[in-house]
């Protein structure tokens, strides 16, 4: 017999039971903190939105947010970046736009596209 948690551990009366009222808190925390999350996204998307005139698609993410930038040269070489922003709150930074482009939370990604697929290299300095 396994227990309802996972479905791998074997059921054993050294598992400690959680009480239905202890799951609810914690599933109702689990809900919360995603939605701040998901929020969190869009609001990087709204801020990061005027810093790419030739982004083709803009996609806020949990905490994160991609960018996908291509111009019209670039579209005829086959070739585009990708600008990834993660949440600056989790360090205590703020969400703005000078802090979304320190290299602490932006990174950058060119992409052109090949015979066997899309290759993806990352521009870090690092």
């Amino acid at each position: 017999m396994v227990c309802d948690t996972c479905d791998h551990c074997p059921e054993d009366e050294n598992v400690e039971k959680i009480d239905d009222d202890a799951q609810k808190k914690v599933e109702k925390f689990v809900q919360e903190f995603h939605k701040r999350g998901i929020g969190c996204g869009h609001e990087i998307a709204k801020i990061v939105e005027d810093a790419h005139p030739f982004a083709t698609a803009i996609i806020p993410l949990y905490r994160s947010c991609i960018v996908i930038e291509q111009s019209k040269e670039q579209e005829e070489e086959g070739i585009a970046v990708i600008h990834a922003y993660a949440d600056p709150h989790w360090l205590g930074g703020n969400v703005d736009i000078e802090t979304l482009k320190s290299d602490r939370f932006h990174k950058v990604f060119h992409v052109q596209g090949l015979r066997e697929g899309p290759n993806i290299i990352s521009m870090d300095n690092k």
